[in-house]
């Protein structure tokens, strides 16, 4: 007798029948016992998932065609004997009905904070402009965050951007700390890099019982000196010439600058710092040749010939000879420099300079200008930039003469002379990375006393460092701040992103 065997599928069960055959070709069925009819009903079937009161909880378990899963409960159930029965008696059970309760309040706050793309970016560039303006403008994190409260409160209504902001303390201090500062610093890290020589100026200052170094670079840039940005904040209470020298070595190695392109360094002039014996300069002497110290009176009242020689360049190309330039090659003793190939590039930047001065425009708007496209091109902005707000803002009641600045007058000729002239250019940077006094670490002090007072007593390190990075080292406008944020999207994503969160703190038992 042979055995042939047929299974249906109606979607609901699967039934087995089982024909005989018998010798004399007749058929036989055989009806399939009630047993296994129940063991092959319950599996799962899509169309369920159509039904809008259980679409928002259930979902399909694909390990287990009998069972299903509830994702309020966050367990399977089965369904292998009652199918679509067995779901309607899982609605009903007392811990479903409470965990629905919470699941539905937990569905709406994921939505509600679901924002798109653009919005997200938007919130994000309002948090950064808002944050870098309080820094600047000497606002405390408790009082940002106190205003960002009202803001909300206020254009509740009409802003959605106002109303997704949040600002607080801990916020606020994350943007300073790990998004601003880092992005300013590392800024000026890579001019640093991109001119031939730098020179570094530190002095130290009691606030408490800490004791400060700040740490800050002047170099030529190509739109001309950039003096008194700070890289670094040393906090040691050792003045001992040694230490000193070993912190200043830690700054430079950390920021990767090139130790063979330090022309000087500038400080107070103590024993510590600028004696004949053992001190931070003949420590550094050793280790460079020909350094300078500080540009200060009491040094180049040895050295009239360097400063004459010096002097010459400040007064721009018009009256510059190529005897004052061979002579300042002599005193500084600047190493790879192709004289023949000086010669013909100083002789290109004069007849440069004719022509621009030649020019119907003044030669004053014309270097305003050069310097407004090159600060667009910084931001990547489409919309005129404030140019050194943060020394603008110290001369703002003193008045605006139009005085034509030397070291912005070669930054324009070296951009705008058709070919190269890389030799030249590398005895400007040399000649301008010589700090003139020691008073823009000064300036540091003054902005250390407006953001360490009495109502922010308790503020770390890290923080003064990142706040003064960002006073000093920002040099967009607080309007403008928002549009540059808006064209940087790695800084939007790191003012959205947690991992700007450090927690560093750790408990001591």
């Amino acid at each position: 007798m042979d055995v042939e065997i047929i299974i249906e599928n109606d979607h609901e069960s699967l039934i087995t029948t089982t024909i005989l055959k018998s010798k004399e070709n007749k058929n036989v069925e055989v009806v399939p016992s009630a047993c296994e009819k129940k063991r092959k009903k319950g599996v799962f079937n899509p169309q369920w998932l159509l039904d809008s009161q259980v679409s928002s909880f259930l979902r399909e378990y694909k390990l287990d065609s009998t069972k299903i899963l509830c994702i309020a409960c966050n367990e399977t159930f089965s369904i292998h004997y009652g199918g679509k029965n067995d779901i309607g008696r899982h609605i009903k059970l007392k811990r479903h009905i409470n965990n629905m309760k919470s699941f539905n309040i937990n569905r709406q706050l994921i939505t509600s904070t679901m924002k798109p793309n653009k919005e997200i970016e938007e919130t994000a560039a309002a948090e950064g402009a808002f944050v870098y303006h309080g820094v600047k403008r000497g606002h405390s994190y408790l009082s940002q965050q106190c205003i960002t409260n009202v803001l909300k409160t206020i254009f509740s209504s009409s802003s959605a951007i106002a109303k997704s902001m949040s600002c607080g303390r801990t916020k606020c201090n994350s943007i300073a700390v790990n998004v601003l500062a880092p992005r300013f610093t590392q800024k000026v890290l890579t001019e640093v890099k991109e001119a031939y020589f730098y020179s570094i100026m530190f002095d130290a200052s009691n606030k408490g019982n800490i004791k400060f170094f700040p740490v800050c670079v002047q170099y030529f840039s190509k739109i001309g000196v950039k003096k008194g940005c700070i890289i670094d904040l040393i906090d040691d209470a050792d003045e001992l010439a040694t230490n000193i020298f070993e912190n200043l070595m830690t700054v430079i190695k950390k920021s990767d600058l090139p130790f063979d392109g330090l022309t000087s360094i500038g400080a107070d002039n103590t024993n510590v710092n600028m004696g004949n014996n053992h001190t931070v300069y003949t420590l550094f002497n050793n280790e460079i040749e020909n350094l300078f110290k500080e540009y200060v009176d009491k040094y180049f009242s040895q050295n009239v010939a360097i400063l004459e020689a010096i002097g010459h360049f400040c007064n721009g190309i018009e009256n510059l000879t190529w005897n004052h330039i061979q002579k300042c090659i002599e005193l500084t003793k600047i190493e790879d420099l192709n004289e023949d190939n000086l010669f013909n590039e100083f002789t290109e930047l004069k007849l440069t300079f004719e022509i621009i001065k030649k020019k119907q425009v003044p030669l004053f708007d014309q270097i305003q200008f050069f310097l407004s496209n090159e600060q667009q091109k910084d931001t990547n902005t489409s919309l005129p930039m404030t140019i050194r707000q943060n020394e603008m803002d110290e001369e703002d009641e003193e008045d605006q003469t139009k005085v034509i600045r030397s070291d912005q007058l070669w930054a324009m000729l070296f951009a705008v002379n058709a070919t190269p002239t890389p030799n030249m250019k590398k005895l400007i940077c040399f000649l301008y990375s010589i700090p003139a006094s020691n008073a823009y670490v000064e300036c540091v002090f003054s902005d250390m006393k407006h953001l360490l007072n009495d109502s922010r007593n308790r503020m770390s390190v890290e923080s003064i460092a990142a706040e003064l990075r960002i006073r000093r080292n920002g040099s967009i406008s607080c309007i403008d701040m928002h549009k540059y944020l808006l064209s940087q999207k790695e800084l939007l994503e790191a003012i959205s992103s947690n991992n700007k969160y450090t927690f560093k703190k750790q408990r001591i038992d």
